[in-house]
């Protein structure tokens, strides 16, 4: 699998760096609208790479091997 770095360096062409964040040492993508969302996840798929979905309010814990290699997706921003 291609290193979770490397994805992010490819989506950023696609998306404004403020969308990427680091919490709690994961690698946090926080669309800011459906269609974001929607490319999103139409560009991770190609990777096959692991996704943890988030909302608004839920706390992220990462503890130990489930949240190693994982990008979260934050829907934070899609709360208007």
């Amino acid at each position: 699998m291609i290193q979770n770095s490397e994805i992010i360096q490819t989506l950023k062409q696609d998306f404004p760096d403020d969308r990427f964040t680091l919490q709690k040492g994961i690698i946090t993508f926080h669309p800011e609208s459906g269609e974001e969302a929607a490319l999103f996840f139409k560009q991770i798929n190609n990777y096959k790479q692991a996704v943890y979905i988030t909302g608004f309010g839920n706390n992220i814990n990462p503890v130990g091997q489930p949240f190693e290699n994982i990008i979260s997706v934050k829907s934070d921003r899609l709360n208007k």
